[in-house]
């Protein structure tokens, strides 16, 4: 007999309905950061992953790569199957279709009324032939009791709104056409609005995210850069380089660095570093990006 494991509950939004623009649409700003995220850039080795701490305990989520032949000859899609903590549902065939082109996950954790934890997440990416972004979800209700490695498929008991589409980029902006759920703070909001989870139960489960080394609380995550995850350490050039309070060359301190200097760079904005300076205390600060040595 194996050891207890996770027993899954994956529900995969598959219909289009007039319901799904019930939600307030994306501003103009908003809609324009989406657009600008279509690069076409492949990004379908990079692995698509969030980990939890729910009431102490850890859980990594991930959306795992189906071995489907068919979905690499044509070179555009693959299939997406979930993974909790390395269980994978080996036997669950249907996956969930994501465009192997500017792969995003937006996760977020949640408790419903029973008190199981509920992972709910969308996978945005691009599509090349249309130039359309699509939007992919799964949410899954997690029971850690179950002996085995079996699992139920139950349609109608989480969400019951479809969370996948397709939106044209092609055309001018209007808001009556595009995706509400496009980010965490939407997700989160459906699943309270359909009573999928109980706000109050999820608030006193002091969700958290483990972004970089750091945990932090499940929505001040969604405000951080992703550049924080991949922190890189770059090396000041200028012989005296003077640190910011903010992006802006009107915050200038009387704080400086040295030619040489190591520094973690924590987060981009327009031409600015947020770095991080380890020296007898740390010391957080803006720069100019032309100050450190050229990254990739």
């Amino acid at each position: 007999m194996k050891k207890q494991i996770l027993k899954i509950i994956t529900i995969i939004g598959l219909i289009f309905s007039q319901n799904l623009f019930a939600s307030t649409p994306p501003t103009p700003e908003e809609y324009q950061e989406i657009v600008d995220s279509f690069k076409l850039k492949d990004t379908s080795e990079k692995e698509l992953s969030q980990t939890f701490r729910v009431n102490g305990e850890e859980i990594k989520f991930t959306i795992d790569k189906l071995d489907d032949k068919q979905a690499l000859k044509n070179g555009q899609w693959q299939r997406h199957l979930i993974k909790f903590n390395n269980i994978k549902l080996q036997e669950f065939n249907g996956g969930n279709l994501v465009y192997i082109y500017d792969q995003k996950l937006f996760a977020v954790a949640c408790i419903a009324k029973d008190k199981k934890t509920v992972l709910a997440s969308i996978v945005r990416s691009s599509v090349q032939d249309y130039k359309e972004i699509h939007y992919g979800g799964l949410v899954s209700s997690i029971d850690k009791n179950i002996k085995d490695d079996s699992y139920v498929l139950d349609e109608d008991e989480i969400f019951k709104t479809p969370i996948s589409r397709f939106v044209s980029i092609n055309n001018p902006y209007n808001p009556k056409e595009f995706y509400p759920y496009f980010n965490e703070q939407r997700i989160l909001a459906r699943l309270y609005e359909t009573g999928t989870c109980d706000k109050k139960a999820t608030e006193q489960a002091n969700i958290q995210v483990l972004v970089g080394d750091k945990w932090i609380p499940q929505e001040e995550s969604w405000n951080i850069k992703e550049t924080i995850v991949d922190t890189k350490t770059t090396t000041i050039l200028p012989k005296k380089q003077h640190l910011y309070k903010s992006p802006s060359i009107d915050a200038k301190t009387k704080m400086y660095l040295i030619k040489g200097d190591k520094v973690e760079v924590l987060e981009e904005k327009d031409n600015w570093l947020h770095i991080l300076y380890k020296g007898k205390k740390e010391i957080k600060a803006w720069i100019p990006k032309h100050a450190v040595e050229a990254t990739e």
